[in-house]
Parts: C-alpha cells; structure tokens; sequence
C-alpha cells in the first residue's frame, strides 16, 4: 500500500494490513456460505497473501521501530512530563487543603479550650457562691 512503500508508515500500514484481512475474511465467508466451492479457491490465495504481507509488516515494525508515523518516543516523553506536571499540580493541592484543614482543626481546637476554661471558671464560681451561702447562713437546731 502507499502507506508501506511511500510514506513508511509502518504503523498505520499495519493498522490498514489488519482492516483488510478482516474485511476480506468477513466477505468470504458470508460469500462462502452460498457459494463454498466457487468462493474458497478464489479467496484462499488472497487471504494467505494478506495475512503474510501482515505477518512481515509486524516483522518490519519490530525490527524498525523508527519507521513510524507517530514519534511514539515523544508521546511516551509528552505523557510522561504532563504526568510529572499534574502530580505536582494534585500535592499542591493536596498541601494546601491539608494546611486548611490544620488551621480549622487548630481554630476549633482553641474555642474548645477556650470553653472548658469558661465552664471551669464558671464551676469555680459557683463552688465559692455555694460555699459562702453555706457558711452565713444558720443551720436549723437539730431536735432529739
């Protein structure tokens, strides 16, 4: 195909190889179904060329990887660096929600001591009033 011989794509030659071995197989059997004797002896040679005009495409591309239409080396590099960016980009994140997150818990943190020392202050208080009514005021005569 031009995809093979002018352009050495072999990659997308590859991809074109494998379409057209599926369609012909596809096509001969539904042929085959009506007419086997006719369809098979026709068929049979093209599909055995097809599939090893596929078979050295594989062979060609493995042993030449540069051959492509896709650099796949800087799409592995592209993906790669955008990979490194966005995991950088999440820890940013992740650190300043986890900073958020220490100021709110310190923030409660402060109001709850805040409180306990109000209650403590307060049950302090409350003790001392107790304790002055108790003392002022007269007890009943206890009666045998």
């Amino acid at each position: 195909t031009p995809l093979f011989f002018k352009q050495h794509a072999l990659d997308v030659s590859l991809v074109d190889s494998v379409a057209l071995l599926g369609v012909a197989t596809a096509a001969s059997v539904k042929m085959a179904q009506q007419q086997p004797k006719v369809v098979w002896p026709l068929m049979a040679p093209y599909l055995c060329w097809v599939t090893f005009a596929t078979a050295l495409n594989v062979e060609l591309l493995r042993l030449n990887p540069d051959e492509t239409a896709v650099d796949y080396h800087k799409v592995k590099k592209d993906v790669k660096d955008a990979t490194a960016k966005a995991t950088g980009k999440a820890k940013e994140a992740g650190s300043a929600v986890a900073a958020k997150a220490q100021e709110t818990a310190d923030k409660a943190s402060d109001a709850a001591s805040g409180a306990a020392n109000k209650a403590k202050q307060g049950a302090a208080e409350s003790e001392a009033a107790t304790k002055k009514t108790c003392s002022t005021s007269q007890a009943p005569p206890v009666v045998a």
